[in-house]
């Protein structure tokens, strides 16, 4: 390709990303860091939000456990990932979220946290798109968690059901807790009382209602509803440690990646 028709290619190409990715929306970013955060915090705008997201209702709070700047949290982002694109993300936040570091939440995603209710968010947490997390008792999602697209977190079956052989009614709401360095890929659904152990992968399609905290860590879990199926194994969740993978095997697609030396932690997990 010579380079006159190469350039022209390229320009259409950002115009491309630029013309279907989100842009900041500088009014609704204002108003939801002054609607949800003291003023000193909400002038450092640590809240992104981009395009036209649905902001249902803000009357409830956000806290920050690490220091605050610009762009920490990001809302309504739409790219290249798996997304409906022509959906907005919608927030309702009546109870408090609370986050421990940055956070890329992207389109489509329906977010509802009721009075009373907390949802916990670690450092890192990255979210594809269609997601839906019903928030009505406590969520806690755990450092540098994935959430792929058309998951469900929900703490709480919306209605209550009458057990006419006791004569009882059970409680709606369970907590959630998500351990640190999941990756719970595609339409994965986590009911109330459901505790996913750190280091886990969740496979696609899997339901989760109970504890797996017995599991351990480093697991792949799967079915409906979840259980065991391998161990050892964890997500490579370091952005240069995927590059230097995905040439090894472009460069070998019938080769095997083996590891040298020691497994660092930070080279292979983590993404700060």
């Amino acid at each position: 390709m010579s380079l006159l028709s190469s350039i022209p290619g390229k320009i259409l190409t950002r115009l491309e990303r630029w013309l279907t990715c989100s842009h900041l929306n500088p009014l609704l970013t204002f108003y939801a860091n002054l609607r949800l955060l003291p003023l000193r915090q909400a002038l450092r705008c640590p809240i992104y939000v981009y395009s036209h997201a649905t902001l249902m209702d803000l009357s409830g709070s956000v806290s920050f456990d690490c220091p605050v700047r610009r762009g920490l949290v990001r809302l309504n982002v739409k790219d290249f990932g798996p997304a409906q694109r022509g959906s907005n993300l919608e927030l309702a936040l009546r109870g408090h979220m609370r986050f421990g570091g940055a956070a890329l939440i992207r389109s489509d995603t329906k977010i509802y946290v009721d009075h009373g209710a907390t949802l916990n968010i670690g450092h890192n947490l990255r979210m594809g798109a269609g997601i839906i997390i019903n928030c009505l008792n406590e969520i806690t999602i755990g450092a540098g968690v994935r959430i792929g697209h058309r998951s469900q977190l929900l703490d709480s079956n919306m209605h209550f059901m009458l057990d006419t052989a006791r004569r009882r009614v059970a409680s709606l709401r369970k907590r959630i807790e998500i351990g640190s360095h999941c990756w719970l890929t595609n339409s994965v659904t986590v009911y109330g009382g459901g505790v996913i152990p750190s280091w886990s992968v969740v496979a696609s399609g899997t339901m989760v209602n109970k504890d797996l905290a017995d599991l351990g860590h480093g697991n792949i879990i799967g079915g409906t509803p979840a259980r065991l199926l391998a161990s050892g194994m964890r997500l490579v969740n370091n952005y240069d440690k995927e590059r230097e993978i995905d040439l090894f095997y472009r460069q070998n697609p019938d080769g095997l990646f083996h590891v040298q030396g020691e497994i660092v932690e930070s080279e292979w997990f983590d993404n700060d």
